[in-house]
């Protein structure tokens, strides 16, 4: 992520922080005012790759301790009422459903930048 960030910060024109601090601006509202809106598309990719890769935690958590002592995730809450020998699938089904929708929100939010037309 780290890599990421940091190629969006070369990407900044820097005659825009030069503009910025022309007119007046201190460094930190530079940053908020100039290059954080310029980084926009590179803050929404993070905030998705985070999203996605938090998903994926279900392995580590689950071959610890199966789930237990705290790192209880809401995939192992799917797959401890939906797959193992509990009856409750639909309790599994609801959480799924949390879940789809909980990733959704970054996944929705990337791809209207993505596909937003060019101004």
């Amino acid at each position: 992520m780290m890599v990421i960030y940091l190629a969006g910060l070369k990407s900044v024109d820097p005659t825009l922080r030069e503009a910025a601090k022309v007119d007046g601006a201190n460094e930190i509202r530079t940053f908020f005012r100039v290059v954080f809106p310029v980084m926009a598309p590179i803050n929404t990719v993070i905030v998705v790759l985070t999203a996605i890769e938090s998903l994926r935690a279900f392995d580590l958590a689950f071959i610890i301790n199966q789930g237990k002592n705290g790192l209880e995730l809401l995939s192992i809450l799917i797959t401890n009422n939906s797959i193992s020998e509990s009856t409750r699938v639909g309790f599994g089904s609801a959480i799924a459903v949390i879940l789809l929708v909980i990733s959704l929100g970054p996944i929705v939010a990337f791809l209207s930048q993505a596909m937003r037309p060019a101004r």
